[in-house]
């Protein structure tokens, strides 16, 4: 809202709602409004607000994604290579996971991942003709990782096998800012046995779908003046877009740059894709552009957003971005993450296909932004800390703790029961212990009454003794199966 275009656009939408009125919303329009910091729009806003429910309130009750922003700035430039290798295989393990783990999060609604990089300008500055324009940098860089297999596949061994102080990717309190963050790599390098070379090809099969590399081939579409595809190789299915506002300028601007291992062409019968990129269906799995393709743009598959020098006039466009990356469908549609969604049970990794991550390169917003969140008592999650606390009793139950329990009958597999299926034990003879301790059965009815006056008179009851022959009719082992029964109704 700071710019002149996005001023003229605030004029043209007052002069349409002159004589009516018009609903808005937006999660991010908090940050949108500071980001311009022009008091007409702050006042205008800040007398129409009805609901007021921003983005802190919105990622608090579970809606949209997690995020980690990260800033690359100027002065760390001699770690840019590491910087953007790590900022590639975050989007490689989300569309890994993606792939792998396609049935268990089926009923998560989860889109296909998409890196999106978004630079400031696209042609570079036309008074230094040494300095390339932000897409001509990030072309360089996947140049060479495409080409230059030896030095990527170290890259990626550093990354994954070391720590912060060994890459120097650390933050201003020197903790590792990638650590634990690859924690599905590591792990399908020990389940499957790979090596880093193993890992490298399948990032080039499945990010660049060539397995086997190559040249970094660019082919603008004739006739068009937005579209460049980008493909690995001889692989005739692009991997890749460029859409911009002038493409004739870009392909002129690079072929000045003469990026090595890099090869433009012309393509006489490709299809445009930009309007297929948002299908989960579509090949591309990286976009490249200026950010005037933000507005108005639909798409729930972006997870990995990548800025080049972003500035601090293009703050609301950045936030109009950052609103369509931490979109989610969530389970159900409910919008929300898997933790708020189903709080009693999430699929393994699923925090990394919920999260949007953001690598800024000499983005001086993403700085400001950072503290937008802080400020309103959000995380700026620039990392996790997982604590894991051992159960010492339930850890492992049932595989390793012994239970006493009764074998099972081969009929019909039930427990034995001890009073259902052990002996009736037998008396025999009565002892004359319990024979000379008589019992009392009384089976007169008793009544209950109330009387005004004492009566004095007391009954007679009759008195009968059991003799030996009567006891003879006695099934004692009966009687006592009986009481049992009596004492315990689950047995009857």
């Amino acid at each position: 809202m700071g710019s002149k275009e996005e001023t003229g656009w605030f004029k043209s939408r007052e002069r349409l709602v002159e004589r009516g009125f018009v609903f808005e919303y937006s999660a991010t329009f908090k940050e949108a409004v500071s980001a311009a910091k022009r008091p007409e729009i702050e006042e205008s806003y800040s007398k129409s607000i009805l609901f007021d429910y921003s983005y802190r309130y919105f990622y608090e009750d579970g809606y949209g994604k997690d995020y980690r922003i990260f800033n690359l700035p100027k002065t760390y430039d001699q770690l840019r290579s590491s910087y953007l290798t790590a900022c590639l295989l975050s989007f490689y393990q989300q569309l890994k996971l993606y792939e792998d783990k396609k049935v268990a999060y089926t009923l998560y609604n989860l889109e296909k991942p998409l890196w999106v990089f978004v630079g400031s300008t696209v042609t570079g500055a036309k008074s230094d003709k040494e300095t390339m324009g932000d897409v001509a940098q990030i072309l360089s860089f996947i140049a060479g990782f495409l080409s230059n297999e030896p030095r990527s596949i170290l890259e990626i061994e550093r990354i994954l096998s070391r720590n912060g102080q060994d890459t120097g990717l650390v933050d201003d309190k020197g903790g590792d800012i990638f650590a634990g963050s690859f924690l599905y790599l590591q792990e399908l390098i020990r389940r499957e046995g790979w090596k880093v070379q193993d890992l490298f090809r399948d990032i080039l099969g499945k990010l660049f779908q060539n397995r086997g590399g190559g040249q970094l081939m660019l082919a603008r579409i004739k006739g068009d003046q937005n579209e460049i595809l980008l493909r690995a190789g001889q692989e005739e299915v692009p991997f890749g877009l460029i859409n911009v506002g002038d493409a004739p300028a870009l392909i002129k601007h690079l072929e000045e740059a003469r990026i090595s291992d890099l090869v433009i062409q012309e393509s006489e019968f490709s299809d445009k894709l930009f309007g297929q990129v948002h299908l989960s269906s579509s090949p591309v799995t990286l976009l490249i552009g200026s950010k005037k393709f933000v507005e108005g743009w639909d798409c729930w598959r972006v997870s990995t957003l990548g800025l080049m020098h972003v500035g601090k006039s293009e703050g609301s466009q950045i936030i109009q971005l950052f609103g369509r990356g931490v979109r989610l469908k969530g389970h159900g549609w409910s919008l929300k993450r898997s933790g708020f969604a189903t709080p009693t049970h999430q699929p393994e990794h699923i925090q990394f296909m919920e999260s949007l991550n953001v690598f800024g390169i000499e983005a001086d917003f993403m700085e400001r932004f950072k503290k937008f969140l802080e400020e309103g008592d959000l995380p700026s999650n620039d990392q996790k800390f997982v604590e894991t606390i051992p159960l010492t009793v339930t850890y492992d139950f049932g595989k390793q703790l012994k239970v006493l329990r009764p074998r099972e009958k081969r009929g019909d597999g039930r427990e034995y029961d001890f009073k259902k299926d052990g002996r009736v034990p037998a008396f025999g003879d009565v002892p004359e212990k319990l024979a000379a301790k008589s019992i009392e059965i009384d089976w007169y009815p008793r009544i209950q009454s109330i009387a005004s006056k004492n009566s004095g008179r007391v009954a007679e009851k009759e008195k009968a003794v059991f003799s030996a022959h009567h006891l003879a009719f006695l099934d004692y082992d009966d009687l006592f199966c009986q009481q049992q029964l009596k004492s315990d109704p689950l047995m009857m």
